[in-house]
């Protein structure tokens, strides 16, 4: 029961977003992340989650040659700051949450952000908040996930019969790695900042265990 009142608690968020998001870009298959398919085609490519543990090694990353660079979204500010240079950032979530985390930790403003987004690529799931998409300024592709729930699955079927899966296993980090690998052809993947739980460092300025590599 828990499983099922999992979904059902944000199919309206979904069917919504996605409706509003295909009003405004028309069929998500013109705009679909298949568009990247084999572009690091046998090439590294490292795969950054949001983690405690990225700040040990993200400096490393501007220095990183032809090796690629796909990063969650939550991480744009910081990366951005360190001067990264990231080929793809993969965003999962419905929520508004996903447009404050954009420039929340980071050293400029919201509006200076939103600037920098124009020479970027975001890869997005059909759900994902409008607003989100109405702010970035780049190039926007979109995929689908597989969900559990035929109810679901059905209405997004009625919005489109878009096929262009990411199966994501419930965490953005595993659509960043769905997509390397099956998408761009990436051999090897890295993994950096794939904690997938709090970190142990109580070094932030609030004295709390980090949730990022940044104050959150």
């Amino acid at each position: 029961s828990c499983h099922f009142f999992r979904y059902r608690g944000f199919s309206e968020t979904w069917i919504k977003n996605a409706k509003a998001n295909i009003e405004r870009y028309g069929n998500f298959s013109d705009h679909s992340v298949g568009q990247l398919f084999g572009l690091f085609r046998n090439r590294p490519v490292i795969v950054a989650g949001s983690g405690p543990s990225l700040k040990h090694n993200a400096s490393k990353l501007k220095d990183r040659g032809q090796i690629g660079l796909v990063s969650c979204l939550h991480n744009f500010h910081y990366m951005e700051d360190l001067g990264a240079n990231v080929d793809l950032y993969v965003s999962l979530d419905a929520g508004p949450i996903t447009i404050t985390e954009v420039s929340e930790g980071g050293s400029r403003t919201a509006e200076e952000y939103w600037a920098l987004t124009k020479d970027r690529t975001l890869a997005c799931f059909i759900g994902t908040d409008p607003e989100l998409l109405r702010k970035w300024q780049g190039k926007i592709l979109f995929y689908r996930c597989p969900i559990p729930d035929e109810q679901i699955e059905n209405a997004f079927e009625d919005v489109e019969s878009f096929h262009t899966y990411v199966s994501c296993g419930g965490n953005v980090l595993g659509s960043c790695f769905y997509i390397a690998k099956c998408f761009l052809g990436a051999n090897p993947v890295i993994f950096i900042g794939a904690d997938f739980s709090f970190g142990y460092d109580v070094s932030s300025t609030t004295g709390n265990l980090q949730f990022h590599p940044w104050d959150s």
